[in-house]
């Protein structure tokens, strides 16, 4: 009986395990701690990604963790693009970027200098609420 016990537990504990890695090794679940992507992503939502893709395209949403702490952001540019924000506007390639993702707030002061060349292995990330710090513009 006692052998019978140590089985089960034994297999429970393997099950948990293998749903430890497959979340935490492939999905992510965080709550979004800024409002960097508002209106589109606000501060306090549940967000529930995914870690294995690595295609990423212009408009899409990522996070990244960066000084122990995570962003949401949205690609900008890839690995060869060269982006140069021009006031409030944004060009990727010298063409303005076309983003069907309603944006707010205004850019202030760069620390990048525009125009910039994204590396090929990089990406430039930017949030949709462009008052929001804590994106490319501010750490490359």
């Amino acid at each position: 009986m006692k052998r019978k016990i140590l089985f089960i537990f034994v297999k429970l504990i393997i099950v948990e395990m293998f749903f430890l890695v497959l979340f935490w090794g492939i999905f992510g679940l965080a709550r979004v701690q800024s409002n960097s992507m508002a209106p589109n992503i606000n501060g306090g939502d549940l967000a529930f990604f995914y870690h294995l893709d690595k295609n990423y395209h212009i408009g899409d949403a990522v996070t990244l963790v960066r000084d122990g702490k995570r962003y949401f952001l949205r690609v900008a540019a890839v690995g060869g693009d060269t982006i140069d924000i021009k006031g409030d506007d944004v060009y990727v390639n010298g063409v303005p970027l076309d983003s069907d993702k309603e944006t707010m707030g205004h850019f202030g002061e760069n620390r990048t200098v525009f125009p910039f060349q994204v590396a090929d292995d990089e990406l430039f990330l930017i949030g949709d609420n462009h008052d929001e710090g804590g994106d490319s513009r501010e750490f490359g």
